[in-house]
């Protein structure tokens, strides 16, 4: 990295999780100056700040308290005294790494080169709020990380760069995002590079290819008999820690399932189902999944 570009004042917008500690983390060890982090909510108490310190990696609180920098809580991001105490910060750019408040109009024009956001999935494709949620849903097999210029329009603003991510089988919502933030934060990096090269190329979003899902709700945890099981094996496995039980309505019989084991893509069996006891093998189009069942 540059020594101009460290010269860059950075604040960091981001909330728990390693979608936002990966890319700070990163940031922080490559020399970049962080002036300041925002995250949604209230400062926690002295023992879950301790618990976020020992995280892995730590929470981005936990990284701000270790470096010494300022974190300001926001409830919202609405009215001037809010806006007027980032402003004051006279950052040359924000870095939005999974964070829950909509930036409003003032706050996108308070830094000098502009506001990016990280978003898990390669625009114009997966807006919203939950994007690898409906990308396992869909079946996809690989995902990506998009740095866009944010706009009052939610992940609609120009394309800076763009990076593919394969899905391993089996990933868990975890791991899958540590796999995205960490090309995210390459991508963040090699921005800020560029950003003090002289005007950034972009590209703006084709918003005839665009597509926007909703955050999910408990009817999205269906599966199909029609699917593939490696499809209804990853999409289990990627959306376990939600917590929700995954409904199978197939010839006779409805299934709730618990847990995604594992799946054969070669497999055939000669009815829907084989059950013993909590486990099943279930016939998908093609394969069979092997999973844990509630009732």
């Amino acid at each position: 990295m540059s020594i101009e570009t460290q010269k860059l004042r950075v604040v960091f917008m981001g909330m728990d999780g390693v979608f936002s500690a990966i890319p700070m983390q990163y940031l922080l060890a490559h020399g970049v100056q962080v002036c300041a982090v925002v995250t949604p909510g209230s400062a926690p108490e002295e023992s879950a700040l301790l618990l976020s310190v020992n995280a892995h990696p730590p929470s981005i609180v936990a990284q701000a308290a270790a470096a010494g920098l300022p974190v300001i809580y926001v409830k919202h991001l609405r009215g001037t005294p809010v806006i007027a105490r980032l402003a004051a910060l006279a950052p040359d750019v924000i870095l939005v790494a999974c964070f829950s408040l909509i930036l409003p109009a003032e706050l996108l024009q308070a830094p000098r080169l502009g506001c990016f956001n990280l978003h898990p999935s390669l625009l114009p494709g997966y807006r919203g709020p939950a994007p690898l949620f409906w990308q396992w849903r869909l079946g996809e097999e690989q995902t990506g990380v998009t740095l866009h210029r944010m706009t009052p329009a939610v992940d609609a603003g120009e394309v800076v760069a763009q990076a593919g991510v394969p899905l391993p089988d089996g990933s868990s919502g975890l791991q899958a995002d540590a796999l995205i933030a960490q090309a995210g934060a390459a991508l963040m990096l090699q921005t800020l590079t560029r950003l003090v090269q002289g005007p950034l190329s972009v590209r703006p979003q084709d918003e005839a290819r665009s597509t926007y899902f909703p955050w999910p709700s408990d009817s999205d945890f269906k599966l199909s008999p029609t699917w593939s099981a490696r499809r209804a094996f990853n999409f289990m496995r990627g959306t376990a820690a939600w917590g929700y039980p995954y409904r199978l309505t197939g010839p006779g019989a409805t299934l709730w399932l618990q847990t995604a084991l594992d799946f054969d893509l070669q497999q055939q069996l000669d009815r829907p189902l084989l059950r013993t006891g909590r486990e099943a093998l279930i016939q998908f189009a093609p394969g069979v999944l092997r999973a844990t069942v509630l009732w």
